[in-house]
């Protein structure tokens, strides 16, 4: 097995679910792996094997500093390192071998893109960063959204992509004064 070190991290890791006993380690300084089948890391005596086949979910929850949760099905992984964007192109890399049926997430997530859309995040790179999705997969989202007219033209959301946010969400937006709607 052929390792390509990341990143210098901290990490914790964390057993969830309903099983009785439960491993939570403290923070411990080591380095982040990655191979063909498996995400590594080691405290320098211990190595722990992440297989990416079995990630749920990567999410960023911090951005000062940068901490990733790396989810499989009974273990949480916390990791956090120095590069920033080393991190994120992991995630990104990761991203789409989480969900198979990825198109049923760009959908799920088209709602969420349009929030941070009126919220005045218009970029592909910013959406992506905040969204579940790939780069590529923001764009081809975009591009929904302008053909089933829920941002206009002028890059306006339009009254069909408000009528997707809920009455107390249509209210937020007027009251910030991003719509008129």
């Amino acid at each position: 097995m052929e390792l390509h070190k990341i990143e210098d991290v901290d990490f914790s890791i964390s057993q969830n679910g309903d099983m009785e006993e439960h491993i939570n380690l403290v923070w411990k300084e080591g380095a982040l792996y990655i191979s063909m089948k498996n995400i590594v890391l080691t405290d320098g005596k211990k190595w722990y094997d992440l297989p990416i086949g079995e990630l749920e979910n990567v999410q960023v929850i911090s951005e000062n500093p940068t901490k990733l949760r790396f989810q499989l099905p009974s273990l949480e992984v916390i990791v956090s390192g120095k590069f920033a964007e080393r991190l994120m192109a992991l995630r990104h890399f990761l991203l789409p071998f989480l969900h198979p049926k990825r198109e049923q997430l760009m959908r799920d997530n088209l709602p969420i893109l349009l929030k941070f859309w009126s919220l005045g995040v218009t970029t592909p790179i910013a959406l992506s960063t905040l969204l579940p999705l790939t780069l590529d997969e923001t764009k081809k989202l975009l591009s929904v959204a302008r053909e089933e007219k829920l941002i206009s033209d002028t890059g306006e959301l339009t009254e069909k992509g408000l009528k997707l946010f809920s009455h107390l969400e249509r209210e937020l937006l007027q009251n910030l004064e991003v719509t008129n709607g």
